[in-house]
């Protein structure tokens, strides 16, 4: 029986090259199935200077950390006003949802930008650099949070989850380890669907439920809820980070001191009942500077804990504001 000749190793290199060339692109194609969908790169949209941008919607309102900015949730990525000039900061213009400012970033969800490889909906979301890139927590894919809260800087975290999702329950549930763990919220006495949800920045038992029956509190970490006096239906809520009093409100505006459990009323911009809030920001370093934003796409600014209001956006569209 004759033995086959090994062929030369050019031709040995020649036949195996087709079969190196499958090899990687299957561990070309392995990899980019592995990798995670937060670490996807996204293409940036460029930075803007200018005093028309644009607010198509109001989905949150917050503060950056040191209180130099004002950070609005504006449906497509964000809009900030530092020093009297709005911008469209760079980075994915994604739908936030849920917009909740903390002491290191901000925690959202909604639904990713156009060309977003991220899956839709956004699930819940974090970003430590004012959203040039956001880190999945949990959802991804699954759900929308529209109505959700987060403690300034306990980042104890409540959502309204319409139906079970994954490891969260639906009703109000909460998580105290940012999105790894979650456990449902009995809010004793609640019996309507919260319109916001305010935690306070410090305090792991206080959280607040804005309803279209009231304004309604709990001081045993979301076991029971009790309604506040005189609160009508109220849209939009939120803590001081520098008091801890509860700011909220729908058609009025008022402001809670829990400690001496006392309601303040705080006059609206005029004309007065012209107003539905949907959003509510306290700056994290000035308690007397407020920034509210209304369903009318209205944004307004007071120095004074809401003695006197200056626009910084009138329907829908950015205003020139003094620094």
């Amino acid at each position: 029986m004759s033995r086959s000749r090994k062929p030369p190793p050019r031709q040995r290199l020649a036949l195996f090259a087709p079969l190196l060339a499958v090899l990687i692109l299957g561990v070309g194609i392995l990899f980019f199935m592995n990798r995670s969908p937060e670490s996807t790169p996204e293409v940036a949209t460029p930075a803007a200077n200018s005093a028309a941008i644009e607010i198509p919607h109001i989905h949150g309102i917050g503060f950056s950390g040191d209180g130099q900015t004002v950070v609005v949730a504006a449906h497509e990525g964000t809009r900030t006003l530092t020093n009297g000039v709005w911008q469209i900061p760079a980075g994915p213009a994604h739908d936030y949802m849920g917009f909740t400012a903390s002491d290191d970033g901000f925690y959202s969800s909604g639904h990713p930008a156009i060309g977003s490889p991220l899956p839709n909906p956004l699930g819940l979301l974090k970003s430590t650099d004012g959203g040039a890139t956001v880190i999945n927590l949990t959802a991804l894919g699954e759900r929308d949070f529209h109505v959700m809260g987060v403690g300034y800087s306990s980042h104890i975290i409540y959502v309204f989850n319409p139906s079970p999702t994954g490891s969260i329950p639906a009703g109000i549930a909460v998580s105290r380890d940012d999105g790894k763990t979650w456990a449902a919220a009995p809010v004793s006495g609640l019996t309507t669907v919260p319109n916001a949800i305010a935690v306070h920045p410090t305090d792991a038992r206080i959280v607040a439920f804005a309803t279209n029956d009231g304004m309604w509190l709990s001081t045993d970490g979301g076991q029971s809820v009790s309604r506040l006096p005189y609160s009508a239906a109220t849209t939009a809520a939120t803590f001081s980070v520098q008091d801890g009093r509860l700011w909220y409100g729908g058609n009025d505006l008022a402001v809670y001191d829990l400690a001496t459990q006392t309601r303040t009323a705080v006059a609206l911009p005029s004309p007065q009942g012209s107003h539905t809030l949907g959003a509510i920001a306290v700056n994290p370093v000035q308690a007397n500077d407020i920034v509210i934003g209304t369903y009318e796409r209205n944004i307004y600014r007071s120095a004074d804990s809401g003695g006197t209001w200056a626009p910084l956006a009138q329907s829908g569209r950015a205003v020139a504001a003094r620094p």
